[in-house]
C-alpha cells in the first residue's frame, strides 16, 4: 500500500510539473525568463521577480499536492472503517441465569445466551470465565482468574446460541451457609468471547452477571452487572 501511494504521488507530481512547464512556455514565449537560458548559476542577479513568484508558487502547489494526497488516503481509510463496521460481526450477550443439568439432577450452571448482531460470520469464537462469591469482589479483579480457553462453533450472521458452564457444588454451599449466618454474599460470573471478523480482526466481548446479594443460588435468571457487558476491547 505504501508503495502504491508513493508512485500515485509521484506520478501526479510528474503532471503538476509537465503543465507548469508548458504553462510557463506559452506565457513567455520569447524566452524572458532568466533561467530558461541561466549560465549555471543556482541564483543570479539577473533573476527576475517573476522567477522568484513561480519558484514560489511551484513550492507552494506542491505542499498542497501532498496535503491533498494524505487528505484523501485518510477519507479512503475512514471510508473503509466505516464499510468495515457495518459488514462485520457483532457477538454480544442476551442473557444469562442459572439453569438444571438436564442430565444430573441437583446439578446448577450457568448458561449464556450469545447472538451475532452483524452482518457476517464470527469465526475462531473462544470462550473464557470465572466465577467467584463473595460481598465486595469486583469483575476487575475476576478477570485476573479466567480459566482456560474453550473453542466453540463458528456463528453466522443472526444466530443464536447458548453456552453453558457449570457452577462448582463447593460455591453453593459456601454461599448458602454463609446467607444462613446473615450474609448478603451473591455468585458473580464474569467472562470474555473472544472472535475474529471476516476481515481478520480479533474482538473480544466481556461480560458480568450476578445475584441479588442475599439471594439463593437455584434457577433463575442472572442480573447484569454494574459495569454490565463490558464492551469491545
Amino acid at each position: 500500500m505504501a508503495d502504491r501511494n508513493w508512485r500515485v504521488s509521484f506520478a501526479l507530481g510528474m503532471v503538476a510539473g509537465v503543465v507548469l512547464a508548458v504553462l510557463m512556455f506559452l506565457v513567455f514565449p520569447d524566452r524572458s525568463l532568466g533561467w530558461v537560458s541561466h549560465d549555471g548559476a543556482l541564483i543570479t542577479f539577473t533573476d527576475t521577480l517573476a522567477n522568484w513568484l513561480i519558484a514560489l508558487f511551484s513550492v507552494v502547489a506542491a505542499a498542497l499536492l501532498w496535503r491533498t494526497l494524505l487528505a484523501t488516503q485518510e477519507m479512503s481509510k475512514d471510508a473503509r472503517r466505516i464499510g468495515e463496521s457495518q459488514v462485520r460481526a457483532y457477538l454480544e450477550f442476551k442473557s444469562a441465569s442459572i439453569v438444571e443439568h438436564p442430565e444430573k439432577p441437583g446439578v446448577l450452571r450457568v448458561a449464556l445466551v450469545l447472538r451475532n448482531f452483524g452482518a457476517s460470520p464470527a469465526r475462531k469464537i473462544q470462550r473464557q470465565w470465572v466465577q467467584y462469591h463473595g460481598e465486595e469482589a469486583t469483575p476487575a479483579e475476576a478477570h485476573r482468574h479466567f480459566g482456560e480457553l474453550r473453542p466453540m462453533p463458528e456463528m453466522a450472521p443472526g444466530q443464536e446460541t447458548t453456552t453453558h458452564f457449570q457452577i462448582d457444588a463447593s460455591v453453593i454451599s459456601e454461599i448458602r451457609e454463609a446467607q444462613e449466618k446473615g450474609s448478603k454474599m451473591q455468585y458473580r460470573c464474569c467472562g470474555v468471547i473472544i472472535y475474529t471478523d471476516i476481515f481478520g480482526y480479533q474482538r473480544k466481548q466481556f461480560f458480568s452477571y450476578k445475584t441479588t446479594p442475599g439471594e439463593d443460588i437455584r434457577p433463575r435468571l442472572l442480573h447484569m452487572d454494574e459495569d454490565g457487558n463490558y464492551g469491545e476491547d
